[in-house]
């Protein structure tokens, strides 16, 4: 198998939101749904961030633990990803980082 990945920050200078990885078991792709610069989030960390987290969460997850589904490696990753962000920052605001993973 062959698997070529690329990417492109959508603005220049800014850190690119988005994320791909791929291994002989699985590929994530993750869209990240940060807002514009400037805009309070709650979250220290930025999307970026949280995408390449939940990013390397996820793949191995699916990797690791191919008994159990996607949408619960999905989950497993979430959580190991939110409980990255410490106490400094606020998960339940509306505007904390989210992603599209596909």
């Amino acid at each position: 198998m062959q698997v070529q990945l690329a990417a492109q920050a959508e603005q220049p200078g800014r850190t690119g939101e988005d994320f791909a990885a791929a291994t002989s078991e699985a590929l994530v792709l993750l869209a990240g749904a940060g807002g514009p610069p400037g805009l309070a989030s709650g979250c220290r960390h930025g999307t970026a961030w949280y995408v390449r987290r939940l990013g390397v969460h996820l793949l191995s997850r699916l990797t690791d633990r191919p008994d159990r589904s996607i949408a619960e490696c999905l989950a497993d990753a979430i959580a190991e990803t939110a409980a990255l962000h410490g106490a400094r920052c606020d998960l339940a605001h509306p505007n904390t980082p989210a992603a599209t993973v596909v």
